[in-house]
């Protein structure tokens, strides 16, 4: 679970600076993708996956199905967390490190990040917390394939 947390942090980090510097096609297939993962149900996202993990040459049985889909998800919603923390940052102020002659990585690294960490921190928190309660979904995928949850069970209670 903590390579899985660690994993779409970094992911999540990734696409929260495609998203805010605004790169010409990225962001649009990154808001895509990010409205994508946040509006649909994750059990649909963990059938999906795991019904065509087959075809990525991976065992649905595994539980590299199970990450993927977390890291689906969570990335999106970390992602969510820094763009908006990156956003309550006064403009003026990177215009202001532009304007000492500071790069771009080196405003993003010490005016932008350094102000949006205190302020990310609660979402992030949230969302972690979030993940963790949503891998009670998981187990269901997990324990029965994407195919039979619940199957079997309600027979047994019918044949008495």
């Amino acid at each position: 679970m903590c390579g899985v947390v660690g994993s779409l942090r970094v992911v999540g980090f990734a696409l929260s600076v495609v998203r805010f510097f605004e790169v010409p096609v990225l962001a649009k297939v990154l808001g895509v993708y990010i409205e994508l993962a946040r509006n649909t149900p994750l059990i649909v996202q963990l059938y999906f996956i795991t019904t065509h993990c087959r075809k990525l040459a991976l065992n649905p049985l595994t539980n590299d199905c199970n990450y993927w889909t977390c890291i689906f998800i969570g990335s999106a919603y970390i992602a969510e967390s820094f763009r908006s923390a990156f956003q309550a940052i006064d403009k003026e102020q990177s215009d202001a490190a532009k304007a000492l002659g500071m790069s771009k990585i080196k405003v993003m690294l010490l005016i932008i990040l350094s102000q949006s960490l205190p302020v990310a921190l609660p979402s992030l928190t949230a969302n972690t917390i979030f993940l963790v309660k949503e891998t009670s979904v998981v187990s269901i995928v997990a324990l029965n394939g994407p195919d039979e949850s619940g199957q079997g069970h309600h027979c047994a209670l019918l044949q008495d």
